[in-house]
């Protein structure tokens, strides 16, 4: 690296830490101003300091700055390495966030086309502590597509995280393959009659589900064209549409069943609670919401399908607490 002459008369103090340059500066709202027009120019409230990515926009911006401007205290070359190669800024970047909010986009710079683009995105909210748009699992495929199309760039590989990645898009309800047009074309002509995950992984094909909720709904929709489950223990059977909803519902950590009255939707609850707690000790307990007019029904039916008395029927108000 070449030596560093600083002009301490000049309002910028420019350092680099790793992939990022650093700006410090007395409060000036011109020089935020410009700051913000840097890719990706985020502030930290803490060492008072702004940060930006070293990328060839960044750079070019830095060198003007210092040669026709004035405003920097070294020029910005002195702090890239010999015959190091930087890249361009893309127009936004997804990194990894929360368990609830699992996406975080930052944008490169203030385009208001961008920004528009990434919040009609279905789930998109403003994190200002990230200083970035936050997404639930959901969006995952739609962010998938404009990874594809190069709006948002993907650097850690957290929507495409191997050569074959099986996600499932919310907004059609049906699954969609990246990575290989012809694995998506097999997946769409076997499954789900044949688990075509398992196939790919038993060939050494690098394949894998994008998050925990595409891999829940793969093996419920595998679980919906087998056997049917009868939960063991169970003092009175099921009906076989009963039992092929337990099979679907045990391999996933939300279900609904939406069956007509009178087609044994408390049978079917039965089983499934039945089936997680006492078969694979997956729950310790059981909570039940249900219209006040049918609780101690619905407690007499767990008794004469599980013989199980351990049953607690909360009455009362709700307006007045128990003791």
């Amino acid at each position: 690296m070449a030596s560093i002459t600083s002009n301490l008369n000049r309002p910028i103090y420019l350092t680099r830490e790793g992939s990022t340059f650093k700006l410090s500066f007395r409060y000036d709202p011109s020089l935020v101003e410009k700051v913000k027009s840097l890719p990706y120019a985020r502030y930290d409230g803490q060492t008072k300091t702004w940060s930006v990515d070293v990328t060839s926009q960044a750079v070019e911006t830095l060198r003007k700055w210092f040669e026709t401007d004035g405003l920097t205290d070294v020029y910005v070359d002195e702090l890239l390495e010999e015959n190091e190669v930087v890249q361009p800024a893309a127009p936004a970047t997804i990194v990894a966030g929360t368990l609830r909010r699992p996406y975080v986009v930052h944008v490169g710079s203030r385009d208001e086309n961008l920004f528009s683009r990434l919040r009609s995105v279905a789930g998109a909210q403003w994190e200002k502590s990230e200083q970035g748009l936050s997404y639930p699992g959901t969006s995952a495929a739609a962010l998938s597509e404009l990874v594809a199309r190069g709006v948002l760039a993907d650097p850690s590989r957290i929507l495409t995280p191997s050569a074959i990645t099986v996600t499932f898009d919310t907004r059609v309800g049906a699954f969609k393959v990246v990575g290989d047009p012809r694995a998506h074309s097999a997946f769409v002509k076997n499954f789900p009659g044949r688990d075509v995950v398992k196939e790919w992984l038993d060939k050494g094909f690098d394949v894998t589900f994008l998050d925990p909720l595409t891999e829940e709904i793969y093996r419920g929709e595998r679980a919906r064209i087998g056997p049917s489950l009868q939960p063991a223990g169970l003092l009175e059977p099921l009906f076989e549409f009963q039992a092929l909803n337990v099979a679907v519902a045990v391999e996933r950590s939300g279900f609904a069943v939406w069956d007509q009255p009178g087609l044994g939707k408390t049978a079917t609850a039965i089983g499934w609670a039945w089936e997680l707690m006492e078969n694979r000790k997956a729950a310790t307990r059981t909570v039940i919401v249900v219209p006040g007019a049918i609780k101690t029904q619905f407690a007499r039916e767990i008794t004469r399908f599980t013989g199980s008395e351990d049953v607690v029927v909360i009455d009362g108000d709700k307006k007045r607490p128990r003791p």
